[in-house]
Order: structure tokens, then C-alpha cells, then sequence
């Protein structure tokens, strides 16, 4: 195998990781801008908070079935094809959504985007663990990271705001010309892989990888924490602007809005997350990051707007320096087995996000904003059930180099 990019004094390592944080960022960027608007779509198409929160809700779920696909595909045509095409793809279907006349359309055809988003994400972790030296491999994918979160921050106050100057056709297509810009970017300097080699997918092969997975308890908790604390993230953000929008607050939506500024957050504690392991230990980070979630959802609890936002900040806080962890124990896994867990990790992360995002909505309905966070906390306590049991039965060392 040739050697990886390490990240000194290297030009390769630096194209890859900003290539790479284009990807990212187009990739959240199209994925999430429709979740401060749901709202809007609300009243223009006469929905409940469930029906309209679908929009978001089916392209997680359908993101999470083609991560199940991605990675053989990416094994027989390279990582940069299918990380490109999977973009363009999406570009092309946000397109196609200006011509839909009705919700149904709509939800159609975001389904689509997010199947195609499918390829970005793993892939791109994939892609990371192979070029990038064991020394740098946390700092890119914290930058990664980074880049996701700036193009969910980027999506949801974009759209946020623009939804008050445009239609939402227009708004759609300024989301895909502007992302058709960035992938040309990442496609020009991202380098072809060096240690890839394609490889015969044969249904035995697929057998035994997913297998080996389910039955692996390790990777199995993994794969829970991802999906309730992804699921949680998600719930919390699809309904606090309802939330906001009612008695007492009563704010508009494009006050809202500038809630999505607490995602920054996620840029600090993804490129800080190496650090902190290094110190503190991973499985001590993870306990403090879901229980900065559980008390931050609590605080959202106030009928008091200062409350609210301090308490959306930890909650933010805690989940992105969990993510960014997790990621690498993704990444760490997959060394150490021989297998891509991505792809499978990233199926639960997702199908996470839609199950409790839409779940969510029916318990706001029932049981109002309490009854949601009643509900997200024992989803974060299962989460911390499964970081205790990880610690049991894994001694992870020297991961954050």
C-alpha cells in the first residue's frame, strides 16, 4: 500500500481536506435547508407540523437506505466518482422539485435527493481513512465534520431568510445552482485515490461483511448511539420552531431563524474533540456530551427566550462532540476489523434522524414540548447506557493521535 498524506507540509492533504469539506457542506447544505421552513410549507400546502416535518423526514430515511448501497458501489467504481455523482445527482432531483404542483411531488423528489445524498458521507470517511496518515486522520475528520455543519447552518439560514424574497421554486433552485458551484470545486481538487483498489462484490462477501456487523456487540453500540442521538438532534431542531412560533413567543420565522447560528458550535467541538479525548479519555467526553444534550433539552423547557438558546447551545454542543468522536470510533473500527462500518453506522445515524424527527411530531401533538423532552431523554440514556457497556468490553487506546 503507498503511504498516506500526512498533515505537514503537504499540498495533497490540504486539497483533500478542503475538497472534501466542499463535499460536506454541499452535501448538509441541500439536506437541511428545508427544516426552518417547514412551517412555511405548513400553511402553503395546509399541513400538520408531522406532515410538513416529511420533507426532512424522507430524505434522512431514504439517505439511510443508500448508505446501504454506497460503499459496493464505491468499491467498484473509486470514491471520487460516486461521492461526485451522488452530489450531482441530488443537485439534479432539488432541481426537478421546482416543477412539482403538489406536497406529494415534493416529498418525491426530496426522497430522491436524499438517496443520492447517501454516497457522500460514508464514502467521504471512507476515502479519509485510506489517504490520510493515522497522525492526521482525527484533525481531517474533524474538519469534515466542520464542513458538515457549516452547510446545515448555511441551508437552514439561507433558506430561513430567503423564503421572505423568493418563491420557494426560486429558493430551490438558488440552493441547487449554488451547490452545482461547489461540486465542480471539490471534484477539481480532490485527488484520485492512492490505496484504493477496486474490488468483486459477491453476495457471500455482502453476507458476511453485514453479518459480522450485526452480530459484532462493539459495533452494534455504535451503531445505537448514532441513531438516538442523531434521532434526538434532529426531533429537537423540526419542532422548536413551532415551538417559537405559539404562545408565549410568538416570533417569526425569521427571528427563528438565527437559532440556526447555534450549529457553529459544531465547528469548535469537531476540531476540539481530538484534544479533549487526549486529555480527558474518550469514553468520560461521551458521557459529558450526552449529558450536556439532557441539560440542555431541559432548559428549552422555560418560556424564557435567553433560557431557550443557552439551552439549544449545550444541547448542540454535546451532540456535536459526540458525533465527531463516534466518527472516529467508526473510522477506528474500520481499521481494526478490515471492513467499512460506515456505510452501516451512517444507515442507523440517518434512519435515526427520520424515525424520531417524524416520531417526534406525533408526541408534540399529544403531549406538547414536554412530552418531547420526556421522550428525548430516555433516548440519551439509552445512548449512555450503550457508551458504559462500550467501556465494559473495549479498551480503546491512542486513537486521537
Amino acid at each position: 500500500m503507498k503511504k498516506k498524506y500526512k498533515k505537514k507540509k503537504n499540498k495533497n492533504f490540504e486539497k483533500i481536506v478542503f475538497a472534501l469539506f466542499l463535499a460536506g457542506f454541499s452535501n448538509f447544505f441541500m439536506l437541511y435547508f428545508s427544516q426552518p421552513i417547514l412551517s412555511f410549507f405548513s400553511k402553503k400546502f395546509y399541513l400538520s407540523p408531522i406532515e410538513s416535518s416529511l420533507s426532512l423526514s424522507v430524505s434522512t430515511a431514504c439517505m439511510a437506505i443508500g448508505t446501504l448501497f454506497s460503499s459496493f458501489l464505491a468499491d467498484f467504481f473509486g470514491r471520487k466518482k460516486v461521492i461526485f455523482l451522488s452530489l450531482l445527482l441530488s443537485i439534479l432531483f432539488t432541481f426537478f422539485s421546482i416543477f412539482a404542483n403538489s406536497w406529494n411531488q415534493i416529498i418525491l423528489f426530496r426522497a430522491l435527493v436524499g438517496f443520492f445524498l447517501s454516497g457522500v458521507t460514508p464514502i467521504s470517511i471512507i476515502y479519509l481513512s485510506e489517504e490520510i496518515d493515522a497522525s492526521s486522520l482525527s484533525k481531517s475528520i474533524g474538519l469534515y465534520i466542520s464542513g458538515n455543519t457549516i452547510g446545515g447552518f448555511s441551508g437552514r439560514l439561507f433558506s430561513s431568510i430567503g423564503i421572505h424574497y423568493f418563491s420557494w421554486k426560486i429558493l430551490f433552485l438558488l440552493i441547487g445552482l449554488f451547490s452545482f458551484f461547489l461540486i465542480i470545486i471539490f471534484y477539481y481538487y480532490l485527488p484520485e485515490s492512492k490505496n484504493f483498489k477496486s474490488s468483486n462484490i459477491t453476495l457471500k462477501s455482502l453476507k458476511d461483511n453485514f453479518l459480522f456487523q450485526i452480530t459484532n456487540e462493539k459495533i452494534v453500540l455504535l451503531f445505537i448511539i448514532g441513531f438516538f442521538t442523531m434521532g434526538s438532534f434532529v426531533a429537537v431542531f423540526n419542532y422548536i420552531n413551532y415551538r417559537l412560533s405559539i404562545m408565549p413567543f410568538h416570533l417569526s420565522s425569521k427571528s427563528i431563524s438565527f437559532i440556526s447560528s447555534i450549529y457553529l458550535v459544531g465547528i469548535y467541538f469537531s476540531q476540539k474533540s481530538s484534544n479533549l479525548v487526549k486529555k480527558n479519555g474518550i469514553f468520560k467526553i461521551l458521557i459529558i456530551s450526552l449529558i450536556l444534550m439532557i441539560i440542555g433539552l431541559f432548559l428549552t423547557f422555560w418560556n424564557y427566550l435567553l433560557i431557550i438558546f443557552f439551552g439549544l447551545l449545550l444541547f448542540s454542543s454535546g451532540f456535536f462532540l459526540c458525533h465527531s468522536v463516534i466518527s472516529n470510533l467508526v473510522s477506528y473500527f474500520s481499521l481494526k476489523f478490515k471492513i467499512f462500518i460506515s456505510p452501516l453506522y451512517f444507515f442507523f445515524y440517518y434512519m435515526g434522524a427520520s424515525i424520531l424527527g417524524t416520531l417526534n411530531g406525533y408526541i408534540w401533538f399529544k403531549f406538547d414540548w414536554f412530552g418531547v423532552i420526556e421522550f428525548l431523554t430516555i433516548c440519551l440514556l439509552i445512548s449512555i447506557i450503550a457508551i458504559l457497556r462500550l467501556k465494559k468490553i473495549n479498551k480503546i487506546k491512542n486513537i486521537f493521535i
